[in-house]
């Protein structure tokens, strides 16, 4: 099994070493670029807090599920998570079925670790259930608003299911699902809710422009016209509407 080691911590050692080392030898800015260039040189260099091998080889050769299992242990433990851990979960073989279980865990940073590196594995398999997130009031802002992220990715696998849900959503989450069906494809019934949610939100219409603009079906010309007709209808939002 592999040992739980603070990586990060042990970069983070040697670099206060080396700060204090040449301490006044840099500007602000170079400090950022040469900071960054120890990190690169650290990832590769052979150390004895990991037996020997480099931060970038630590972790090969495990499987995905033993690495998803050490992520877990680090954050139930208080340690810090390595991007070389994430990236070797990414790598490895086994890892997309173990990250979607961490998804119904109670630990929300967990949960976020697992959104996170699903969304940069590309897996497709839990959008039913950031959909479920997304709709269920007891999830916080935070999480749903990265939910809504990814959804924004896959928005036509997702359209029907969200046609379905949206008449029973909250009015905060009902402008996250309209934020996501302003990605999809061309679909009448799309159209209908976007143009539906400008003309009734007068008071947030730089947000619902956004939306039926990105959407970019001409058909939503009659409501842009509608609402620029107003008479309460103030400059600024006036402006929102003609771009």
């Amino acid at each position: 099994m592999i040992d739980l080691v603070d990586i990060d911590a042990i970069f983070e050692a040697r670099l206060r070493k080396y700060m204090e080392e040449h301490a006044g030898e840099y500007s602000e800015d170079a400090w950022e670029e040469k900071i960054a260039e120890l990190y690169e040189a650290f990832g590769s260099e052979r150390l004895a807090e990991l037996g020997g091998k480099s931060p970038e080889k630590y972790y090969a050769g495990e499987d995905g599920a033993a690495l998803v299992g050490l992520l877990a242990r680090h954050v139930r433990e208080g340690v810090a998570v390595s991007d070389y851990l994430c990236e070797s979960i990414m790598d490895a073989d086994g890892a997309e079925e173990p990250l979607i279980s961490l998804l119904g865990e109670a630990e929300e940073e967990l949960v976020f670790y697992a959104m996170n590196l699903l969304k940069d594995m590309g897996s497709v398999k839990p959008l039913g259930q950031y959909l479920d997130f997304l709709l269920d009031p007891s999830v916080g802002r935070d999480r749903k608003e990265l939910c809504t992220e990814i959804l924004c990715e896959y928005p036509d696998r997702v359209k029907e299911s969200i046609l379905k849900e949206y008449g029973g959503a909250s009015e905060e989450d009902r402008s996250s699902l309209l934020d996501i069906l302003s990605h999809a494809q061309k679909d009448d019934r799309i159209l209908r809710l976007l143009t539906d949610a400008l003309l009734s939100h007068a008071e947030e219409i730089p947000l619902y422009a956004a939306f039926v603009r990105r959407y970019g079906d001409e058909k939503a010309l009659s409501a842009l016209y509608e609402l620029i007709e107003r008479e309460e209808i103030n400059y600024q939002d006036f402006q929102e509407l003609k771009l």
